[in-house]
């Protein structure tokens, strides 16, 4: 290696400890506001083969427990809203929306954040086929993770809006997309 690509590598960690700080120090602040009434109900869920194919879910705190059929039958499952987090497709992770999907599932709904391979180890269409994955495993999953699964909203902030944009088309049903 020359001196130049030395300072350059060293250069670009810096930067990159640097951006960890301050998103670390962001990510402390935001859980300040996180509502108390929110149950975690997975942390880092698995929910494909991938390394990074991992999602957190949080609900409301309910008196008596998540509203499954195993801790309160008389409790319907929830609206759900999975979210997609951006980063430009190369950075961002699910961790980034936690406190904001937790003041959502204070509001009455199951929420759920997802994680994608970044590129470029991830190439199209894979962060695509992650969502439709984790979509699945959450509608297979629904009655342990308090979802209803006829009500359930895909969303995503930059990257993951665009990902999650992707996904819509391919789930439809066949009459929504011949035109």
């Amino acid at each position: 290696m020359d001196a130049f690509s030395v300072a350059e590598c060293s250069g670009a960690q810096a930067t990159r400890a640097r951006a960890d700080s301050e998103r670390n120090d962001r990510l402390r602040a935001n859980e300040a506001v996180e509502p108390l009434d929110v149950d975690t109900v997975a942390l880092d869920r698995s929910y494909g083969s991938g390394r990074s194919n991992r999602l957190d879910v949080f609900t409301p705190r309910w008196p008596g427990g998540r509203p499954t059929a195993t801790v309160n039958p008389t409790r319907e499952a929830l609206p759900t809203f999975v979210w997609v987090h951006g980063g430009g497709f190369i950075g961002g992770t699910k961790d980034d929306a936690r406190s904001w999907l937790k003041l959502v599932a204070a509001e009455g709904f199951t929420t759920v954040g997802m994680e994608c391979t970044l590129a470029p180890a991830g190439r199209y269409p894979t962060q695509v086929e992650e969502v439709a994955s984790a979509v699945r495993h959450v509608v297979e999953n629904a009655e342990e993770l308090g979802v209803d699964p006829t009500r359930i909203v895909l969303g995503g902030d930059s990257a993951g809006a665009h990902i999650s944009g992707q996904h819509v088309p391919t789930d439809l049903p066949p009459v929504y997309v011949t035109a």
